[in-house]
């Protein structure tokens, strides 16, 4: 007996360290693994609020180069031969878009003739960046603190005001008018609002907008605005690295975000550097309590373990065996039950669990094939993909099939002037009719944008009156957001015989679409063999 007991206290032991080791091991790698993926995170999201800055930037300056571009085509100043109503288009103008602190037309020597509320009329900005650089080509200037403007305009804060000239030649010939414009640099503030108001308060993330011309710092916060970029900052952008953690010159470490604008469509942009920062000890909030939490499980599941290692060791062998039997006896193909053990609480819970998995494998198998089904449905409209397009089996049956190639006519025109949002919703309202309008054996498939496939059974000519329903009820006006639309249909046709492959009836009706396209669009039209 004493002998037993010596070796039942050591079995304990061995079992109790066992499990505190490999408790140790797994949080350990489970910590470091999701300490790290937290940290990525972190340093992607400021990476996505720089960009999301940068590209609002470009996109601003865009949409304001396409306004000064527009005014400019306007006849009063190509030929502004009515001072006056030049005059007061400008002032209209800067009434529409009170971003534009200042705007003038110039003569060809550079002379302001008309300009916002007469500022700087007869004034010559001959000299000035945005006369001299616009007499050959548009003209879009980084940044600047006003110089002629500074004491002429209102400027209710007192803070020094800063511009990005906006600029065009207003003929072909040299010396050439001007359309000048000064855009206010307080618009890059709203912008900024803008991106960080989906962003929780107490995130600490911080932007900074970075001069490509000289690297001054033209936006940030007070402190920082007309200083250079930190060298651990301008490090970070020249090894081209999206993200990192650095020290700011006495504000504490930052995990901090550097990309660079590029321009938005036909405007190359001013090469201006965006930058996200926040204070590590919030951006790697998550990850620090991550890993305080992993410990403090850890540690409980440690003296867990060493209490269950000891109890589990007085019964250990009879349960054991029992539910190896029966576990053998449910891989031999039986239908065994696992036996619940009474009289310990771990053992009990154990054969339940067991009980209980053999009930999930069962409805895991069972959620398979409803995955398998979800696989092969389209997620937009809900009809079936190519995949259970491809799924179909050979035409074997009795009754004629036909398949028809479907292409909406006139989708593309949805989605370029109402949005692709108006152009997924008539594809949802177009699945709804589709659905209504099948009946038994029928089968329609999305395996496209605006590309269908209608299976269906019946004689030529049924099958051909209920494809040109079918196409009627889709050329039906859809409301979206309160507008009509519509939309034509072309297809093309093919009889699927037996064991024909269907990729063979597909490819022929795909053909006589074509021909369809070819010959006008909006009708059906079924393959004809070309003769050799």
């Amino acid at each position: 007996m004493k002998r037993s007991r010596k070796l039942h206290t050591l079995y304990s032991l061995v079992f109790s360290l066992m499990s505190l080791l490999i408790i140790g091991i797994v949080i350990s790698v489970a910590g470091w693994q999701s300490s790290q993926n937290l940290r990525e995170e972190s340093g992607t999201a400021l990476v996505v609020t720089a960009e999301t800055m940068g590209d609002q930037l470009d996109q601003h300056m865009w949409a304001h180069y396409g306004e000064v571009e527009i005014l400019a085509q306007l006849e009063p100043f190509r030929n502004p031969e009515n001072i006056t109503r030049t005059r007061e288009l400008i002032n209209q103008f800067k009434e529409t878009f009170p971003m534009f602190s200042w705007i003038g037309l110039t003569d060809r020597e550079g002379t302001v003739i008309a300009a916002t509320d007469e500022i700087l009329e007869g004034a010559s900005i001959a000299e000035r960046p945005v006369y001299q650089e616009a007499q050959q080509q548009p003209f879009i200037g980084d940044v600047h603190e006003a110089v002629l403007l500074a004491e002429l305009l209102p400027n209710p804060t007192g803070e020094v005001m800063q511009f990005v000239d906006i600029s065009l030649p207003l003929s072909a010939q040299t010396p050439s008018p001007v359309l000048a414009t000064h855009l206010s640099w307080e618009w890059a503030r709203g912008v900024e609002e803008q991106v960080m108001a989906p962003l929780a308060a107490d995130k600490g993330i911080e932007l900074f907008v970075v001069s490509g011309r000289d690297q001054l710092i033209l936006l940030g916060p007070q402190q920082w605005i007309g200083k250079r970029m930190p060298f651990t900052v301008q490090q970070l952008s020249d090894d081209s690295a999206l993200w990192g953690q650095d020290e700011w010159e006495g504000e504490g470490e930052y995990v901090t975000a550097v990309i660079k604008t590029d321009g938005y469509l036909d405007y190359e942009g001013l090469d201006w550097t965006i930058i996200a920062r926040q204070p590590t000890e919030i951006a790697f909030q998550p990850s620090n309590e991550l890993i305080r939490n992993l410990l403090l499980i850890g540690s409980l599941l440690a003296l867990l373990a060493g209490a269950f290692g000891w109890l589990f060791a007085n019964r250990l062998m009879r349960p054991i065996r029992e539910l190896s039997l029966a576990a053998d006896k449910l891989r031999s193909g039986e239908r065994e039950a696992i036996p619940v053990q009474q009289g310990i609480a771990e053992f009990e819970s154990l054969s339940l669990s067991l009980n209980n998995m053999v009930e999930r494998l069962k409805d895991t198998h069972q959620q398979l094939g409803t995955m398998e089904q979800v696989a092969s449905r389209d997620f937009l409209t809900g009809l079936p993909n190519r995949r259970a397009l491809e799924s179909l089996k050979r035409g074997v049956t009795p009754e004629s099939k036909y398949v028809f190639y479907l292409d909406l006519d006139g989708f593309k025109e949805v989605n370029d002037t109402l949005g692709h949002h108006s152009g997924d919703e008539l594809l949802i309202q177009l699945a709804e009719r589709v659905k209504a309008f099948l009946v038994e054996n029928d089968f329609v498939a999305r395996i496209g944008g605006d590309e269908f496939v209608f299976i269906t059974e019946g004689t030529l000519s049924q099958v051909e009156e209920k494809a040109r329903h079918l196409m009627k009820k889709i050329t039906e006006p859809y409301e979206l957001e309160g507008q009509l639309a519509k939309v034509g249909v072309s297809a093309g046709g093919q009889e699927w015989k037996s064991n024909v492959p269907l990729e063979n009836v597909l490819a022929e009706a795909d053909a006589a679409l074509y021909q369809v396209k070819e010959s006008g669009k909006n009708d059906l039209r079924f393959f004809i063999p070309t003769s050799h």
